[in-house]
């Protein structure tokens, strides 16, 4: 895990037009800050939600 996070920073951080993911969990952030309900609902798509569909599809 550790070393996947520095490849991570690696591969997003030196270069300033790849530092999306950054921006992105900015933006997440203060949505969730904003609206409490959307972490909840954030956790409820993408762990149950969306592997749900690809589960679906595999079918």
């Amino acid at each position: 895990h550790l070393l996947f996070n520095i490849s991570g920073i690696l591969l997003f951080y030196p270069v300033p037009c790849m530092r999306v993911p950054i921006k992105l969990a900015r933006i997440m952030g203060n949505t969730t800050a904003e609206y409490r309900w959307f972490a909840i609902f954030y956790l409820i798509v993408m762990f149950f939600c969306v592997p749900g569909c690809v589960f679906a599809l595999s079918m």
